[in-house]
């Protein structure tokens, strides 16, 4: 088998199938969301953005195979 094929098939068992586009989309949201939590002054707004933060990093486990830590904060943070 070739490097390249070795390569792609470590990429498709490690991001499930997505492409690193969602992924890196995703990342960026949640520093995005993260600097939004500490510099809003509102802290309805804050944890408005908080909530968000954990939705992205929960979307984010989820997507990279780590089903069961990414319900958890689903479940216990967002919950």
């Amino acid at each position: 088998m070739s490097l390249e094929k070795y390569l792609y098939l470590l990429n498709e068992l490690h991001t499930n199938g997505y492409t690193n586009n969602i992924l890196e989309v995703l990342s960026i949201l949640a520093v995005v969301s993260g600097i939004c939590v500490i510099i809003s002054k509102n802290p309805i707004v804050s944890v408005l953005h908080l909530i968000t933060l954990f939705a992205y990093v929960s979307f984010y486990l989820n997507i990279i195979g780590l089903n069961f830590i990414g319900l958890s904060y689903l479940i216990v943070y967002i919950g």
